[in-house]
């Protein structure tokens, strides 16, 4: 679910940052994801892109690359006037974030091989 080297390699290699950092990112993000999720469910579609544009360029940051593609996804299908495949895209969001949130609850052992976190970035996945 999360993307180690990438992660480590944001924080200048300091190992012992990644999971406060990952914890941080749970704790600033949840609101985000609500308040998208919220958006959706009332076809908000300004605020969905907002917050679908928050919550994509943080999960890029934390390495949670499943989640950030799913909200470029509603990013860009609400800047294409395609709420149908922003809706489809929304529904999978709270999905990958409480995987994300596992993942960060089980510690370096939740958090993905370097080669996997390569070979899922490169997939979009």
């Amino acid at each position: 679910m999360l993307d180690r080297v990438a992660l480590r390699d944001l924080l200048g290699g300091d190992e012992d940052m990644v999971q406060p950092m990952l914890e941080q990112y749970i704790e600033t993000t949840q609101p985000l994801i609500e308040a998208l999720l919220a958006a959706l469910h009332a076809k908000d579609y300004p605020t969905v892109r907002k917050k679908a544009h928050f919550c994509s360029g943080a999960s890029k940051t934390a390495g949670a690359w499943r989640l950030a593609n799913f909200c470029s996804t509603i990013e860009k299908a609400v800047m294409a006037d395609d709420p149908e495949t922003a809706q489809t895209a929304g529904g999978q969001v709270a999905d990958a974030f409480t995987a994300v949130v596992k993942a960060v609850e089980a510690g370096p052992a939740g958090l993905e091989p370097p080669v996997q976190g390569i070979i899922a970035k490169g997939q979009g996945a």
